[in-house]
């Protein structure tokens, strides 16, 4: 769990955040630039590699019952999500399941974002 944690705080969040903030909100994060999109893309999906390898065959990122880590990383790509680019950043072994089942928590459903 604080492997995870540590890996989003070092590399994750500014990765997938750039590439969130490029499509939802550019001028946050200094205005739109493919270059640092493509970047945060290739970083994203890295961070995402390696939280699935930690994974390994458990349910969930630190084991088989949901963990900080998994709270943790879920809200960010959730922000994802809403791109362009998610099939993109997401397109990573053992990642849709995990996704699933995140999405299909309650504690998810009950926290997700209400946009309007």
């Amino acid at each position: 769990m604080r492997t995870a944690m540590g890996i989003v705080d070092s590399y994750g969040y500014s990765a997938l955040i750039g590439v969130a903030g490029y499509h939802l909100f550019p001028d946050f994060i200094g205005g739109p630039d493919e270059e640092a999109r493509k970047h945060a893309i290739a970083g994203s999906r890295r961070v995402l590699q390696e939280l699935m390898k930690i994974r390994g065959g458990s349910a969930f990122i630190a084991g088989e019952r949901p963990s900080l880590g998994d709270f943790y990383v879920a809200p960010i790509c959730f922000l994802v999500s809403l791109t362009s680019d998610a099939n993109e950043v997401f397109t990573v072994d053992g990642f849709a399941g995990w996704w699933k089942q995140m999405q299909a928590m309650p504690s998810y459903q009950a926290t997700a974002p209400r946009f309007g």
